[in-house]
């Protein structure tokens, strides 16, 4: 859909506003949000995304390669912060 178009920010509005609607983002959409705006450096969208998955009790701690990728992107947004 639109990730494979490069669209992260049409995905992320979406998901954004499911959620306000009161649908909940299934596991896998938010994963694979994460991982597009991960490739467009978009890490404070990314970190909105991880949020959102601990609104809806989404354990990413039992996942190592999405706790890796929780724990880089923490690590990179706060590197911009210090730009």
């Amino acid at each position: 859909g639109l990730l494979g178009e490069n669209r992260w920010d049409k995905a992320l509005g979406i998901a954004l506003e499911m959620e306000q609607l009161g649908f909940q983002p299934s596991m896998q959409t938010c994963v694979a949000l994460i991982s597009s705006l991960e490739q467009h450096r978009q890490y404070r969208a990314a970190l909105a995304v991880f949020s959102l998955m601990l609104k809806y009790d989404y354990d990413f701690n039992r996942d190592a390669q999405l706790n890796a990728a929780f724990k880089r992107i923490v690590s990179l947004a706060s590197q911009e912060d210090g730009r």
